[in-house]
């Protein structure tokens, strides 16, 4: 399976969910651990854009990191929009959502967590669980530059 994710290239190498542990986000509550992934670049870069928070200093040195995860582990939970709170998609994301994704990490069934996309009606995002025993088998395929579409850029501007 392979899974995205842009990137600082100075932590393109770097899986073990540290910006997610630092500051938090949907899925989880600072302090832990949490690998954000899509199945696709666009979905990716979508879900990048959204959490630009002042236009004039958007990022625009990004690599886009291809993660691989053997056939054998790629199995997920898959989370359905029926199974969240009738505000999942709000913004911030309600705190029974940091609070299921907490369980997720501390209890290791899972190494994937499938959830649906906010910004992205119909698409999934990946979570994957960094203290997950089989998460050594996730590795970096490629790590390549993805400088934004100029068309994109003045949108954001």
């Amino acid at each position: 399976m392979r899974l995205y994710r842009l990137s600082n290239p100075r932590y393109a190498h770097d899986l073990r969910g540290m910006g997610a542990k630092k500051y938090g986000a949907r899925w989880n509550s600072k302090g832990v651990a949490m690998l954000y992934t899509a199945p696709d670049p666009a979905t990716c870069m979508i879900e990048f854009m959204v959490h630009i928070q002042e236009p004039k200093l958007f990022p625009n040195n990004q690599v886009l990191v291809e993660i691989s995860i053997p056939e054998t582990l790629a199995s997920a939970k898959r989370l359905t929009t029926r199974s969240l709170p009738a505000n999942w998609d709000a913004i911030p994301g309600p705190y029974a959502l940091r609070n299921f994704g907490d369980r997720f990490v501390e209890n290791g069934k899972y190494l994937m967590l499938s959830v649906p996309s906010v910004p992205v009606p119909k698409a999934r995002n990946y979570l994957l669980n960094p203290l997950h025993v089989n998460f050594k088998h996730v590795s970096v395929k490629e790590i390549r530059s993805y400088p934004f579409e100029e068309r994109l850029m003045k949108l954001i501007r």
